[in-house]
């Protein structure tokens, strides 16, 4: 379950509190309380955010966040490809687009409904790391995409730099009934990934654990 989270966004909100079991739910720009530019520009930075851009959002977030990744992981790159590999006006862009996808999720209706994340870690160190902060409720620092398929959360803790051969990681797939996540589907590029974005800052309380080994034993705790 995801407790604890408060929208940094100030502005009045119409359906913030309202929640919709269709993944696919597109609310009207009256009802976020934007302009039709406002939602074309939300448009954008979500498919900025599908691609290669997450990268850099999330850099953004880690520093903001005064998040401390361990050198040599993803997060750590992310930051240092944000501080810097990018000039004052692509910084000056990535924290816009961050701050267009906040807003929308704290003006949408909730996705109502359990959503999945998979995530796979090459650095055993990083992986557990991430558990730890899950088990401690730590604050997540940045956004994050979830699925409202768990198949697709499977394909992404398979781990896209495996490029289908065995390498050696850890595979992290995450399972909660969503209370802040807004569907994105409707907007989205990426139509077969059934998409829930969540804001940052969301802590999670772990009810239960399940590991298992190559051999397929599970040890429960």
């Amino acid at each position: 379950a995801a407790t604890g989270v408060k929208s940094e966004d100030k502005k009045p909100i119409e359906q913030g509190d309202r929640a919709v079991s269709d993944v696919n739910y597109r609310p009207a720009d009256q009802d976020l309380g934007w302009t039709a530019k406002q939602s074309e520009d939300f448009a954008e930075s979500l498919s900025h955010w599908s691609g290669f851009g997450y990268r850099s959002m999330r850099g953004y977030q880690l520093k903001k966040n005064k998040a401390r990744p361990k050198k040599g992981t993803r997060d750590w790159e992310a930051k240092d490809a944000y501080e810097n590999g990018l000039s004052a006006d692509e910084k000056k862009d990535r924290r816009a687009s961050v701050d267009r996808l906040e807003s929308f999720i704290s003006r949408a209706p909730k996705y109502k409904g359990q959503v999945h994340r998979g995530t796979f870690f090459t650095d055993e160190s990083a992986a557990m790391q991430y558990l730890d902060d899950l088990s401690n409720s730590r604050p997540i620092n940045t956004l994050e995409s979830w699925s409202a398929d768990e198949a697709v959360s499977s394909r992404f803790a398979r781990g896209s730099t495996a490029g289908g051969q065995t390498v050696p990681g850890t595979e992290i797939r995450v399972h909660v009934e969503n209370r802040h996540g807004a569907p994105v589907q409707a907007f989205s590029d990426a139509k077969s990934e059934y998409e829930v974005l969540m804001p940052s800052r969301v802590r999670y309380r772990v009810l239960r654990s399940e590991v298992f080994t190559e051999a397929n034993d599970e040890i429960a705790f």
